[in-house]
């Protein structure tokens, strides 16, 4: 299961592609659970969406951070990437370390003419 969409106003949680193999209708189960509460919408919206959002991003760095309150600024991105960042440094040696969390950079810098062409 991935999330879709995430925010703290609505959340949709769930594996529905939109692709021959799903959309066939016998090979494939899609599912999407969508939540949303009325009373919690607007500029600060602090209801369980709000607060299931910030258990993941706890969950996934390891730490507690002002920042995660506001996912759409710049502070929590690049809070974000420099705990991926860290953790990526963590992964790469030959023995890598145990790290506080699971959070990685997506992927490496590929270079600019690749390899496989």
């Amino acid at each position: 299961i991935n999330a879709e969409y995430m925010g703290d106003e609505y959340i949709a949680l769930g594996s529905a592609n939109i692709n021959e193999r799903s959309m066939a209708g016998s090979r494939d189960t899609e599912l999407l659970v969508g939540g949303w509460q009325e009373a919690h919408q607007g500029d600060e919206p602090r209801g369980d969406v709000h607060k299931f959002r910030l258990s993941l991003f706890v969950q996934h760095t390891g730490t507690v951070d002002e920042a995660f309150l506001q996912p759409e600024s710049l502070e929590c991105v690049e809070a974000m990437n420099a705990i991926a960042e860290s953790n990526w440094d963590m992964y790469r040696p030959e023995e890598p370390e145990d790290m506080p969390s699971h959070l990685l950079k997506y992927c490496a810098l590929l270079p600019k003419r690749p390899f496989f062409f």
